[in-house]
């Protein structure tokens, strides 16, 4: 089966959900969130962000956690084109 290559989006006021900071919100954040969501605070490390800047973007829907949601939220914003 082939890859689905997602679109690239320009990241919503104060960079939520762009937490790869690149300034957009593509597949790759999508991914880092997923990641997060099971591995845990060891991938924050890798996106060169704060803790406190990471927790801030990854919460897109703003309902204080980080899950599903959160991924869903981003998921959206990459496939609204």
């Amino acid at each position: 089966a082939a890859a689905v290559e997602w679109p690239v989006v320009k990241a919503p006021t104060g960079s939520i959900g762009d937490l790869d900071n690149d300034g957009m919100i593509t597949q790759n954040d999508y991914n880092i969130l997923a990641n997060y969501i099971l591995k845990g605070e060891v991938v924050i490390a890798e996106t060169g962000l704060s803790k406190e800047e990471f927790l801030r973007r990854a919460d897109v829907n703003g309902d204080g956690l980080i899950n599903v949601l959160d991924l869903t939220a981003i998921a959206r914003l990459v496939m609204e084109v």
